[in-house]
């Protein structure tokens, strides 16, 4: 697949979704607007972002704890050609959020949200059980929000 570079258009459109997507009925026409092109152009663009892999996906972002959500920040060692595999049954999981391979001893590391800790346990063994790898699991005790944004 050839990657089209990003224009001033598509970064225009990147950063309206960072900063303030429209919660309404035709969202890609209020950006299409803001923007100066047409509702089916920003619906084009973004698509095409997505399947080019610069836009990974669009989302809501809410505070977890406001609704007796529980989170735990977990890491496990896998051998780097395990890697993928791990990723991939850490994905499977419904209560997976966030997967991040490192540089590290402990080289996969992700989180977990669910509803109860029972819950979170459970997703625990579970991939543990897939993957044949003991999880360190931190339970996170507060979050804070940082609203990262790039300016493109």
């Amino acid at each position: 697949m050839s990657h089209v570079m990003l224009d001033s258009t598509d970064r225009k459109i990147v950063n309206l979704f960072q900063a303030e997507f429209p919660l309404t009925p035709r969202p890609f026409a209020e950006i299409g607007e803001a923007i100066g092109v047409t509702e089916g152009e920003a619906l084009t663009r973004v698509s095409r972002m997505m399947e080019e892999g610069y836009l990974t996906g669009v989302g809501l972002d809410y505070d977890r704890d406001s609704i007796g959500e529980l989170t735990s920040l977990c890491a496990l060692a896998v051998t780097n050609d395990q890697s993928e595999t791990a990723v991939a049954a850490i994905a499977r999981n419904p209560n997976s959020t966030e997967i991040c391979v490192a540089d590290h001893t402990l080289n996969i590391w992700f989180t977990l949200v669910a509803d109860s800790d029972a819950a979170l346990k459970t997703s625990c063994e579970e991939i543990e059980r897939n993957l044949g790898s003991p999880i360190l699991r931190i339970p996170i005790v507060r979050e804070f929000h940082a609203d990262f944004r790039v300016q493109l």
